[in-house]
């Protein structure tokens, strides 16, 4: 391969595939680290690395003038937390104002294009020159490693080519994000309007057709027989096996998380030592363990025969009650503050199964129940929708990065 074609990257828009070959240069003869100060009370805007968000470039939280900095920033700069530098926080900024001393502000030099600077920024050479950092417990990335990294660059109509298009996929992710967050918050105005408010025994909104109060009773008698997962020992667990263990850190509030990568198995013989209680696709699952207490699923179809770890409560669905019309109010925020009320423990609280079984739930007949459930669970599932279309623009960016840099 000839030293040209090294210098190209994989992926390039069609009017620049037969121009010149990208140059090799250093970071600091490309962009340059603002050094500006100023008087805090001349600007409205104050970033500290709290509102800088990982990976995603956004600004969130109070951005008042609410400290003594006088590092100033102005509108055009790429902002790259450096404390931590692993945590990925960059913004390019809208406005002129302050910042925390741990983020540096960049600006290019001439002939280089600012929203360029700001996708290099995001790029893998870049955050490898930044995680050569010094300090162990608190690495802060040091600009004089930075500053003599090598990256390769286009000509400045390239650049902004480059530039322009990260900017626009950027804001396809922004609206993507934002009409996340919006189902989310739309679920969560739901569930304070449609169960009871504490000391309630009627939500304010319901169905049609149901009119009556609704009746407290333990969890323990709404869900019948609860039992506990395995008591499993080290020397039981394995990379490979018949029976995978689901842990209490595959249990989310309401989520799955599989965590392929660390699952852990038993084989049949150990099953068999521990004579091992099986769990299947739509048992419901309740965490004793914080954090926090009392976190519910419905456990999905792994491909896998399952057990579970004995910090875990199991619950066989029956016609008595709704699955998840009870996987929605064992997560709404005043259910778990009752159950973790009652755990204990000093170093990793839990709540005994006794005391589980004994919290006290509002809950309406089952066919209401049946309707609460059905609703939620197309919310959800609508939410789970618009997660996976923005994961899948994430990682569209991913790979364009890679692909469009060399």
């Amino acid at each position: 391969m000839s030293e040209n074609k090294k210098l190209i990257p994989k992926r390039r828009f069609k009017e620049f595939q037969n121009t010149d070959a990208w140059e090799q240069r250093e970071l600091g003869t490309i962009m340059n680290l603002r050094k500006e100060t100023g008087e805090p009370g001349q600007y409205t805007v104050d970033i500290e690395l709290e509102n800088l968000v990982t990976d995603m470039g956004q600004i969130v939280g109070d951005t008042s003038v609410r400290t003594q900095t006088n590092s100033v920033f102005r509108r055009g700069d790429t902002l790259f937390g450096r404390l931590r530098p692993y945590l990925n926080k960059w913004w390019l900024s809208d406005t002129d104002g302050v910042k925390s001393g741990e983020i540096w502000a960049f600006y290019p030099s001439e002939k280089n294009v600012e929203k360029f600077i700001y996708v290099l920024v995001q790029g893998k050479n870049f955050l490898d020159s930044a995680n050569q950092s010094t300090g162990t417990k608190m690495p802060r990335a040091d600009w004089n490693k930075v500053s003599t990294a090598d990256v390769f660059i286009p000509d400045f109509k390239e650049q902004e080519k480059i530039g322009t298009f990260f900017s626009t996929l950027d804001q396809t992710i922004a609206f993507q994000q934002q009409k996340l967050e919006k189902m989310k918050s739309m679920k969560s105005a739901y569930l304070s309007e449609m169960f009871p408010a504490e000391g309630e025994r009627k939500p304010k909104r319901r169905f049609p057709g149901f009119t009556d109060d609704w009746k407290q009773r333990e969890l323990g008698k709404v869900l019948g027989n609860l039992t506990d997962g395995d008591w499993i020992e080290k020397e039981h667990i394995s990379d490979k096996g018949k029976y995978r263990i689901i842990q209490t850190g595959n249990i989310g509030i309401g989520e799955y998380y599989n965590k392929g990568k660390d699952a852990k198995f038993l084989n049949q013989s150990s099953f068999d030592v521990l004579n091992g209680n099986e769990i299947f696709p739509g048992d419901i699952l309740i965490s004793r363990l914080a954090e926090p207490a009392g976190r519910t699923i419905i456990l999905p179809n792994t491909g896998s025969r399952m057990v579970t770890a004995v910090d875990v409560a199991i619950v066989r669905p029956n016609s008595n009650f709704s699955s998840y019309f009870i996987q929605t109010m064992m997560n709404t925020n005043e259910t778990l503050k009752k159950i973790n009320e009652e755990a204990s423990g000093s170093t990793r609280k839990r709540i005994s199964r006794k005391n589980l079984e004994l919290i006290d739930l509002i809950i309406p007949e089952i066919q209401e129940q049946e309707k609460i459930g059905n609703f939620f669970k197309n919310l959800d599932q609508t939410i789970a929708f618009q997660q996976q279309k923005l994961e899948k623009l994430q990682n569209i960016k991913k790979a364009y990065l890679n692909e469009m840099f060399i």
